[in-house]
């Protein structure tokens, strides 16, 4: 085998340790369907459904239920539900990115082309969101069908399922499109994008951006004491207020920070994690 053969199988081997398959073609376009799902595909793990009581579709300890599921397969069923939630999810980040990439080629700028890129960002959560509580209610309906007196333990726990789930499958997948072929073309859409949420995040933003702030300001920003996937919009909404105020505040200082929340995220996880090692 020559050297070009061994950097092929490399490549191939590199996208898949990155993005979960093999394929022939291995440079990535944001305006690709295809390519964006893998996106949204490997941000959906980031989002832990394996916290969501009752999505596992075990039924432990109920024969019933576990017959039941393997008879009319619910698994099948399952998937299917959710891969119509990652469609729609797909189709709206390809959009967004085409629209405000276009619309900041334009002479006036994005400032006054009547997009607020944060407020679609929300509307695509809350869509998301929304579809996806659905998709777990139609499962619901499916076990509450069978007649036994602990089928109620067993349903989805549909209302612990908040936007801080949401705003993770969103905000991770806009951060895999900056690994793609084309990220260079939507640099400016990136710096519209926001930090995704996770503890190394939440613990970065208690100890370092509310304590900056409240020095700076003189004010009482309050530390963040729900998990990342319990938020709720309006905490979730002040918390990007601050980090984007934090990020703008150190841009070009010594903590390497660009003031745009999304492209920073790198910077502070990483050293986050960094801290972790020492």
């Amino acid at each position: 085998m020559n050297e070009q053969s061994n950097n092929v199988l490399a490549e191939e081997f590199r996208f898949f340790m990155t993005w979960g398959k093999y394929r022939d073609k291995l440079g990535l376009s944001i305006s690709e369907h295809e390519d964006v799902r893998l996106a949204v595909d490997k941000a959906y793990i980031d989002m832990s459904t394996r916290t969501i009581k009752g999505l596992s579709l075990e039924f432990k300890g109920n024969k019933d239920l576990k017959k039941a599921c393997k008879d009319e397969k619910w698994e099948e069923t399952k998937n299917s539900l959710i891969d119509g939630c990652k469609k729609q999810l797909t189709y709206s980040i390809i959009e967004l990115f085409k629209f405000y990439a276009k619309a900041t080629e334009n002479k006036t700028g994005a400032e006054n082309s009547n997009i607020d890129f944060s407020e679609k960002l929300v509307k695509i959560s809350n869509r998301f969101l929304d579809e996806y509580k659905s998709a777990m209610n139609e499962l619901n309906k499916l076990i509450s069908k069978v007649q036994n007196s602990d089928t109620y333990k067993y349903t989805i726990d549909v209302e612990n399922i908040k936007y801080g789930k949401a705003q993770k499958i969103v905000n991770m997948t806009c951060k895999y499109l900056m690994l793609f072929s084309d990220a260079s073309d939507y640099q400016k859409v990136f710096q519209q994008c926001e930090m995704p949420l996770d503890s190394k995040i939440l613990e970065y933003y208690n100890n370092t951006i509310v304590t900056s702030l409240n020095e700076s300001k003189n004010s009482k920003i309050q530390r963040c004491n729900t998990a990342w996937s319990n938020l709720e919009y309006d905490e979730y909404e002040d918390i990007q207020k601050n980090i984007k105020e934090f990020c703008e505040s150190n841009k070009n200082t010594d903590l390497n920070l660009t003031g745009f929340p999304l492209i920073d995220e790198f910077t502070i996880w990483k050293n986050q994690i960094n801290q972790i090692n020492k």
